[in-house]
């Protein structure tokens, strides 16, 4: 696995979407176009048939193939010769799937924690949305226009030595922000009311010109998506530990708290009865001032407690 923290090894990627954002049926499209084992072969995207078979212009099913990719929705396999659905994708996409037509919010909030997220990324894939991890985790101040974000992420790209062309960081942003508040940057119907991610309500823009995140509780974040994020925050971070404290999952960089914009109050909301809605497999722990989450049995893996989790948010 590879995490976008690890810089070193990390390959900054601001390209792929043709300025076109995550659009509601995208993701299905690509599952739709597996074969029954789940296979794409890559011709899908680009042979004389891509057109009619994704019902969209030749630089958007580019575009798609991007967000599918970037969300973990599909990987490339080994040999790199083709594509196949990931579990995620499969869960969620599939006709028989928990969300296949997109109408539950709570796919909304997944891929947005996929783009923006501290989490595993197959070895195969790479981390293909630099800009919404950066935007979502190391951009701290309360307002910000886009050309503040262009110069926060050309800064940070060039204190690593690499340098990315500043149009290209430039497109990245405006794409990036198009998809959470549409009505700033488009200039189309489609472009306004089709964005997956808008309905989040996670960036507004003011009166004075310039964006903002909304912070606060979230009340259409569910407990179960929340908790799939917790788990991926806690297997990228905690390692061999058996406790993370509420400061991290709040504040920590790709950290459930700085991805979905909740205080400390409402992370620490969430995770008083993390017990119960794990069987007891973690608990809360307030003590000599330590507030944390602490892992308290044994358990092999945490994918299944992760999907568990992940279904209630869909019931």
């Amino acid at each position: 696995m590879s995490v976008i923290t690890n810089q070193s090894n990390f390959d900054f990627h601001f390209s792929g979407h043709e300025t076109f954002t995550l659009r509601h049926l995208w993701l299905k499209k690509v599952c739709d176009a597996a074969n029954k084992n789940f296979i794409l072969d890559k011709h899908i995207f680009s042979d004389d048939f891509s057109i009619s078979r994704f019902g969209v212009g030749k630089n958007m099913v580019s575009s798609i193939k991007h967000w599918a990719l970037a969300c973990g929705v599909i990987d490339e396999d080994e040999n790199k010769s083709h594509f196949k659905l990931s579990e995620l994708g499969k869960l969620i996409f599939l006709e028989n799937g928990l969300d296949p037509y997109v109408e539950n919010i709570s796919t909304a909030w997944l891929m947005h924690w996929q783009l923006s997220g501290l989490r595993p990324i197959s070895k195969n894939n790479k981390h293909r949305s630099s800009t919404w991890f950066l935007l979502f985790n190391s951009y701290i101040l309360p307002e910000f226009s886009i050309k503040d974000i262009v110069e926060h992420i050309k800064q940070h790209v060039e204190s690593f030595g690499k340098t990315i062309a500043e149009k290209s960081i430039k497109n990245d942003v405006e794409t990036c922000i198009k998809g959470y508040s549409p009505r700033s940057l488009s200039h189309t119907t489609e472009d306004i009311s089709e964005p997956l991610l808008a309905e989040l309500d996670l960036i507004k823009f003011n009166q004075t010109g310039k964006y903002f995140f909304v912070r606060g509780q979230k009340p259409n974040l569910l407990n179960g998506i929340f908790d799939y994020a917790l788990l991926d925050y806690w297997s990228m971070t905690t390692k061999s530990e058996k406790t993370l404290s509420l400061n991290d999952i709040t504040f920590g960089i790709g950290s459930p708290g700085r991805v979905f914009k909740l205080n400390e109050d409402s992370v620490a909301e969430r995770l008083y009865d993390i017990a119960e809605r794990t069987n007891g497999i973690f608990t809360w722990s307030s003590s000599s001032g330590v507030q944390q989450i602490v892992l308290t049995k044994n358990i092999n893996s945490l994918f299944d407690l992760k999907i568990e989790r992940l279904r209630t948010a869909f019931l």
